[in-house]
């Protein structure tokens, strides 16, 4: 029920432009900073991949950040790739002790 409201609540009203808006959810729990969620589409229009004000502005302030992938086997191989050094340079010699314990 709760989710449906927050739902309800955030979806916005037609715009002069189609795709002029996005879906951005603040969520608030007292005590704690906020959290967004940010609904997307896959695409690489370039209308739809750039990110508007108050989602960039919501992100540039988080302290993490989680995001939904399709894995594909090619896609998981290239990820696989490119995350990985091809030098003999480690993560934790990059990042320091600290950061790299609660990575």
């Amino acid at each position: 029920m709760a989710l449906a409201l927050i739902v309800a609540l955030a979806v916005p009203s037609a715009a002069a432009e189609p795709f002029a808006q996005g879906l951005l959810w603040r969520l608030d729990k007292p005590g704690i900073p906020p959290s967004w969620v940010f609904g997307t589409l896959h695409s690489n229009d370039p209308r739809v991949r750039t990110l508007p004000a108050p989602v960039a502005q919501a992100f540039s302030r988080a302290r993490t950040f989680a995001m939904e992938i399709y894995w594909s086997e090619t896609e998981d191989e290239h990820f696989y790739e490119a995350m990985q050094f091809d030098d003999d340079r480690h993560l934790a010699a990059l990042v320091g002790d600290e950061v790299y314990s609660r990575l």
